[in-house]
């Protein structure tokens, strides 16, 4: 009876895990997708194992990158592979389920338990845990660690894949491959609404009055973080950066013709002061709150 339990538990626990750490670092799909064309020759290369683990056979050398999410060190790389999406999805699926580690048909079944994915015509991701050991019972060992510290990397280590279709070359696919081998506290994805998350603020741009945040983004040359404002419209959200930017010597980009462009709900702001560049982009959330999407980059 109790190993059943504890086998239970392991199960229970992985899927709960690998949902709350690729939540985490979709959010870094998103911007990786969004900053690929304007960065891309990618900047800190650190070749590290799991750069290794992830590369795809037959692709070109690409540079590794390195980003700070919520506190947390993760590796990333970014390029185009030879290979429609499903091939390319089907290899990380088997690479993330699979191992030399693997402990005859127990450590499969966990293996797979460990990974998730989905795939369509046009795009896809895989996430799984790497497991350091996956027989039963180091693996229960390795788990209790893991519930007393909330760190990740006593299980294993992050490994996350996202995969989209070349829309000029369906036989090329764009792949965006991330990793954690080092500590990974999950405490720092759990939100929690009146508290700020781990990281850091934008040392440029304030944060707004009575506000949460709720994503810390740092890489060199470039810091973004997310806040959260109870009780608060996007308008009037932007009239305060507004004027702390008028004030501060900013010189704010957009025409005064485009101020009533913006949707009630949807507000962007960019500004400079000649070392540096900030945008600010304001939107409705649910609950009559607004979310505030700060971005500083140092001028090139």
């Amino acid at each position: 009876m109790r190993a059943k339990s504890a086998a239970e538990l392991v199960s229970m626990r992985a899927r709960g895990l690998l949902v709350c750490a690729a939540a985490g670092l979709s959010i870094v799909v998103f911007f990786a997708t969004a900053v690929r064309r304007a960065d891309a020759a990618m900047d800190g290369a650190l070749i590290r194992f799991g750069s290794e683990v992830l590369a795809f056979p037959g692709s070109a050398e690409s540079a590794v990158s390195t980003v700070r999410l919520n506190g947390n060190d993760f590796s990333y790389r970014i390029q185009t592979v030879s290979g429609s999406v499903h091939e390319v999805w089907r290899h990380y699926a088997r690479t993330c389920s699979h191992s030399p580690k693997t402990d005859g048909t127990l450590g499969s079944l966990i293996r797979a338990l460990a990974t998730r994915g989905a795939v369509s015509e046009t795009h896809g991701y895989v996430a799984c845990i790497d497991l350091k050991r996956d027989d039963l019972r180091t693996l229960v060992q390795m788990s209790r660690q893991m519930a007393d510290t909330w760190d990740l990397s006593h299980l294993g280590a992050l490994r996350y894949v996202y995969v989209s279709a070349d829309t000029a070359d369906p036989s090329r696919t764009f792949l965006f491959t991330s990793w954690a081998d080092g500590p990974l506290d999950l405490r720092s994805f759990v939100f929690q609404p009146d508290k700020d998350a781990p990281g850091v603020d934008l040392p440029h741009i304030p944060r707004p009055p009575d506000s949460f945040r709720i994503l810390s983004f740092e890489q060199p040359g470039r810091i973004f973080a997310v806040y959260r404002v109870p009780a608060a419209t996007p308008a009037a959200q932007a009239r305060w950066y507004r004027r702390h930017f008028e004030s501060n010597a900013w010189r704010l980009m957009q025409r005064p013709a485009d101020r009533g462009s913006r949707s009630r709900t949807s507000h962007l702001l960019v500004a400079e002061d000649g070392s540096r560049t900030a945008t600010v982009i304001l939107s409705q959330s649910d609950g009559g709150s607004t979310l505030v999407m700060g971005l500083e980059t140092e001028a090139t």
